[in-house]
């Protein structure tokens, strides 16, 4: 029914590829107390783990009035099993706080998003253009710049860690020799580079660093105290063992200064917490953002995605999605407002696997 989700780092997937072994029949259609809830998505969780697709799984629902968590597997091979404060890498969802945190300076005044690019760029960088045509600060937020995914600067990119030493002044020195080989807003093309120096400019413009805006003016404030890039000791302790696809030990993801593209790290009770927010928004300067990054700022045509400001409006029209991917760790968030309903999925293996636990849930939830 859906074309497709975009995943993190530039991969599409289509929800026809899947073959869903699990009927919906499983779940009865009568309203359910959030524990029945919570026993129904376990027991179509339940397969992916015993499938040996992944290490660990939590998982966020919410239908209606009902919510709940769930988790299966373990934080490691040899670990005790995951909680509501276990932490992930959540990857490109990221993107997703990045425009609302776009939205929560456009309200303020510090960028216009039909802003010209480059006058967020320091003194002697220079933004590539078309002609004489900009790179707006919509169509970063709306992957229409025409900047490619990724840079070919980026010194570490085929290690376990490639964004660790990846810094602004690099990505700078990419802008100013590279070409662009089509208009800015002529195509959606996914680029973890833009969205990386977007976070990165909107730091600038208040004066602070990606990681102290995003908790000051976002996680902070919404009760969601684990969700940040740079972790304390306790923190670290809590965050589960990263897995290849292979189910292999691999590297967490570190990134410079430029984090708003894939570098958050969430609990599955904070993503909780950000999925109701964004089904009851709040009277604040807070639920101002969401609204505005929430709104369809580029109707896509000939199967292209329609675009929020980090979000993607999947083929319904309703639902807001993205999925993140980073080399241990996978995520999926969607939400459905006119159902009131959600799915987060967060999982310590790099697989898109999930995402078919994620797809059928809100299928589920979306016929309501």
């Amino acid at each position: 029914m859906h074309r497709y989700f975009p995943a993190v780092f530039g991969r599409t997937f289509f929800t026809a590829i899947y073959v869903v072994c699990i009927s919906l029949e499983a779940i009865p259609e009568e309203p359910a107390s959030a524990e029945r809830l919570g026993q129904r998505v376990r027991k179509l969780a339940q397969t992916y783990i015993q499938s040996q697709r992944m290490v660990g799984l939590s998982i966020a629902v919410i239908d209606g009035d009902e919510s709940a968590t769930i988790h299966l597997g373990r934080t490691s091979e040899i670990g005790p099993p995951p909680n509501d404060q276990t932490l992930y890498e959540i990857g490109s969802i990221s993107k997703v706080f990045t425009g609302i945190l776009l939205a929560d300076a456009v309200n303020r005044g510090e960028i216009r998003l039909d802003q010209d690019a480059s006058e967020l760029l320091p003194a002697g960088v220079t933004m590539p253009r078309w002609q004489d045509r900009p790179i707006t600060v919509l169509e970063i937020a709306t992957h229409r710049s025409g900047l490619p995914r990724l840079a070919d600067n980026m010194p570490s990119l085929h290690t376990a860690n490639p964004y660790s030493d990846y810094t602004s002044a690099l990505a700078h020195e990419f802008l100013s020799s590279h070409s662009l080989r089509r208009a800015p807003g002529d195509k959606y093309e996914y680029s973890n580079l833009a969205f990386g120096l977007l976070g990165h400019w909107i730091g600038r413009k208040a004066g602070k660093d990606y990681d102290e805006l995003l908790q000051q003016r976002l996680t902070n404030p919404l009760g969601m105290p684990d969700t940040r890039v740079v972790l304390n000791p306790a923190q670290t302790a809590k965050l589960a063992t990263p897995y290849d696809a292979q189910k292999q030990p691999t590297s967490n993801w570190d990134f410079a200064d430029m984090p708003g593209a894939g570098g958050i790290r969430s609990s599955i009770v904070d993503m909780l917490q950000f999925a109701q927010v964004h089904l009851q928004t709040p009277q604040n300067k807070i639920g101002a953002a969401i609204e505005l990054a929430w709104q369809k700022h580029h109707v896509g045509k000939n199967g292209e995605s329609s675009m929020g400001l980090g979000w993607h409006v999947i083929g319904d029209g309703t639902t807001r999605v993205h999925s993140g991917q980073t080399g241990g760790y996978h995520s999926i968030i969607l939400i459905n407002r006119e159902t009131q309903s959600a799915v987060v999925v967060l999982t310590n293996t790099a697989t898109d696997a999930v995402d078919a636990l994620a797809v059928e849930l809100h299928e589920r939830f979306s016929q309501n």
